[in-house]
C-alpha cells in the first residue's frame, strides 16, 4: 500500500514538473537579460549590409523578453549552424552582470554566442518591420550578432576591405613575429615629422584571394582611447593581442593599423 501512495506522488509529482517546463517553455535564450540598464538592439543582414534598430522603452523591452523565454526552445545539433542563412535577424542586449547576450535568429534556428542552436520558431522579421527607430546601416555582416562564427560558413558575415600598404609616406609597418596569441609588428617613422597613432588594430584573413575583416569571438574586448606618438627617425615595437580573435586556423593573415599591414601566416 505504501509502495503505491509513493509511486503516486512520484507520477503526480512528473506530471506537475512537465506541465511547469510546458508553461513556461523551454530554454530560456534572453534569461538574465537586464531592460532596467539596457537598450534592446535588433538586427538585420541581407547578405551586403548589417541594419541595426533600438528599442528604448523598457515595458516593450521586458515584453519582447517575456515572449522569447516563453518559447518552446530546444537545443539542436551545433551542425545547424550552417542552415543559418542570409537574410537573417538578430537581438542583442546585456544581461545583469553587463554580459552581452547576442542572438542570431533564421527561420526557426537561434544561434547563441558560445556557438549553441536551439529551435524556436519566433517572427523577429515582423518584430523588426514594426519597430519605429531609423537606425543604423553598415557594409558587411562585421556587426551582425555572432558574425565570427557565422562567417566560418559564410564569408558575407565578415567585412570585405582593400588592400592595405605596409609603407605609405615614409612610415612602415612590418611583422615582427607571432608566439601563442600575440603578434609583436613594428612601426618605422622616416616622414621627417612626428607620426601619432593608437592602441586600435583589426584582424584580417586573406580568402579566396581576397582581404576580410575578422570579427571578435569575445564581445566584452575592447581598447583604451589614448594617442601614441612615435618621433621622425626613430622606430618602436607594438604588441597585437589576438585573444579576442580565438584559436587563428591555417591561412594568410595582416594586421592593418593605420592603414599599414603588417603579412603573416598561421601554420
Amino acid at each position: 500500500m505504501k509502495k503505491s501512495i509513493l509511486g503516486i506522488i512520484i507520477s503526480l509529482l512528473a506530471v506537475f514538473l512537465l506541465s511547469a517546463c510546458k508553461e513556461t517553455g523551454g530554454i530560456k535564450l534572453l534569461d538574465n537579460a537586464s531592460p532596467e540598464t539596457c537598450a534592446l538592439a535588433l538586427y538585420y543582414f541581407d547578405g551586403e549590409k548589417t541594419e541595426m534598430k533600438w528599442i528604448f522603452d523598457q515595458e516593450e523591452e521586458e515584453k519582447i523578453i517575456e515572449e522569447i523565454n516563453k518559447l518552446n526552445t530546444k537545443q539542436a545539433d551545433s551542425s545547424k549552424i550552417e542552415d543559418i542563412k542570409v537574410p537573417c535577424y538578430g537581438i542583442g542586449i546585456s544581461d545583469k552582470d553587463g554580459e552581452e547576450i547576442c542572438l542570431s535568429y533564421c527561420d526557426g534556428l537561434w544561434l547563441t554566442k558560445d556557438g549553441n542552436v536551439y529551435k524556436a520558431k519566433y517572427n523577429l522579421k515582423k518584430l523588426y518591420d514594426k519597430t519605429s527607430d531609423t537606425g543604423n546601416s553598415y557594409d558587411g555582416g562585421l556587426l551582425y550578432p555572432n558574425a565570427a562564427l557565422l562567417g566560418e560558413y559564410d564569408v558575407r558575415f565578415y567585412q570585405k576591405v582593400e588592400d592595405f600598404p605596409g609603407e605609405k609616406n615614409n612610415i612602415s609597418m612590418s611583422f615582427v613575429s607571432m608566439e601563442d596569441n600575440i603578434v609583436t609588428v613594428s612601426l618605422k617613422n622616416d616622414s621627417g615629422a612626428d607620426f601619432f597613432y593608437g592602441e586600435y588594430f583589426s584582424l584580417q584573413k586573406k580568402i579566396d584571394g581576397e582581404w576580410y575583416v575578422l570579427p571578435m569571438k569575445l564581445t566584452n574586448w575592447g581598447y583604451t582611447d589614448i594617442g601614441l606618438y612615435l618621433p621622425a627617425g626613430e622606430s618602436t615595437e607594438e604588441i597585437c593581442n589576438l585573444t579576442p580573435y580565438g584559436t587563428l586556423e591555417k591561412g594568410t593573415y595582416r594586421i592593418e593599423k593605420e592603414g599599414l599591414a603588417a603579412e603573416f601566416e598561421v601554420q
